[in-house]
């Protein structure tokens, strides 16, 4: 009888190992070899472009503490570190407002230059490719606008990242 149940077994296991089995389609976040393939790729990428503009420190109330809070036209309301500096034109750098802003940033330019990089050679309407990458280069040059304008002074500027840029690490 355990002869029968162990046969029996090695037989079910076999039975159930067909070549399908250990081929997969893959799960989960896109990949370069399975992203920029189709229309509806480009449309994610585009509106990907517009994913971090929520962030308090792109178009929220984080905009407005570097033109608003060392003018005369804002009061603080409150006692805050981070705000204060600012408010007195000292900053370096490490304080999450400064910090977050200059990622985000960068964030959108490198997904523009993605889309600027893969769409023009793909296979896809040409009134999507035309807008996408109308999107791609008005944003890539609204965050370095608006990085210049909290960053860039007469001493320095800010590193520009282009598709053509080989490795800039955030």
């Amino acid at each position: 009888m355990k002869k029968f149940i162990s046969a029996f077994g090695i037989l079910f296991i076999l039975m159930g190992c067909g070549k399908d089995f250990l081929e997969l389609e893959p799960e989960g976040a896109p990949t370069l070899a399975t992203f920029w393939k189709s229309e509806a790729d480009v449309v994610a990428a585009t509106n990907g472009l517009y994913l971090l503009n929520d962030f308090q420190g792109i178009y929220g109330r984080g905009i407005h503490l570097y033109s608003l809070i060392p003018s005369d036209d804002f009061v603080v309301g409150k006692s805050k570190g981070q705000i204060e500096d600012i408010k007195n034109f000292f900053t370096d750098g490490s304080g999450s407002y400064t910090r977050d802003i200059w990622a985000m940033h960068y964030q959108v330019v490198k997904r523009a230059n993605d889309i600027i990089t893969n769409v023009p050679d793909m296979d896809i309407n040409n009134d999507l490719k035309n807008f996408a990458l109308g999107q791609a280069y008005f944003m890539r040059g609204l965050a370095y606008f608006q990085l210049c304008v909290i960053y860039g002074d007469q001493r320095a500027g800010i590193p520009i990242v282009d598709e053509n840029t080989e490795s800039f690490f955030i």
